[in-house]
């Protein structure tokens, strides 16, 4: 599991089709928009805080 960089929900990395890389690394998603919302603009998520569980 991991946590999306957009809404911070938790995705199953395995199992998840909205996969994403950036600077040669992958990132998962919950869903096609917050990939495209992170895609559009990534230095703007990675930027953020993390969430807290």
């Amino acid at each position: 599991m991991t946590r999306g960089p957009v809404c911070g929900m938790e995705v199953e990395d395995r199992k998840t089709q909205h996969k994403f890389r950036y600077m040669e690394k992958p990132y998962c998603f919950c869903t096609r928009a917050c990939r495209e919302a992170f895609s559009s603009n990534p230095d703007l998520y990675l930027a953020k805080k993390p969430l807290q569980a």
